[in-house]
């Protein structure tokens, strides 16, 4: 969305919002917009702030949210947490799966089968404020984890939970 119309502010500011990304409604705090160079409404979301403001929510997907609290339905001792920038998914208090501010999913898995993993389709070692994360850590984007491909990526995720 460009609007073309002169706002007087500085290059980078910040608002709370709810918005739409991508035709997904997204749950966003404290975005960062920004301004060309004359001051003209560039777009938003540019990216959500990296903290969290007066309890509202971080960014992520709230369809891939819902998906995966489905799958998780017969798990015991499922906990929601913001963190990461998203939505995360803990169960028996191990971080296993979440809705990541990008519309991505992000598992845990076992270190081992990382390289293996990343082969599927989507799927890619995950990484946190441009640094790649550890063995163990991947993103998958929404088109690696539509229909029951998401069955799958939970499925690793809960087989690597049960071995600890």
């Amino acid at each position: 969305m460009n609007t073309g119309r002169p706002i007087s502010v500085r290059r980078s500011t910040e608002y709370d919002v709810g918005a739409e990304i991508s035709g997904s409604p997204v749950h966003i705090c404290n975005v960062v917009v920004e301004f060309d160079d004359d001051g003209l409404f560039t777009g938003l979301p540019i990216r959500p702030s990296r903290r969290a403001h007066n309890g509202c929510a971080m960014a992520y997907d709230v369809e891939l949210a819902d998906r995966i609290r489905a799958a998780l339905t017969e798990q015991p001792s499922v906990v929601e947490k913001k963190m990461f920038g998203g939505l995360q998914f803990m169960v028996a208090g191990k971080l296993t799966v979440g809705a990541t501010v990008d519309g991505e999913l992000l598992i845990k898995c076992d270190p081992a089968r990382t390289e293996e993993l990343e082969t599927r389709p989507g799927a890619q070692r995950a990484a946190m404020r441009g640094r790649t994360m550890s063995n163990g850590w991947i993103t998958v984007t929404s088109d690696g984890c539509a229909g029951d491909d998401l069955t799958f990526w939970i499925g690793v995720a809960l087989d690597f939970r049960r071995q600890k």
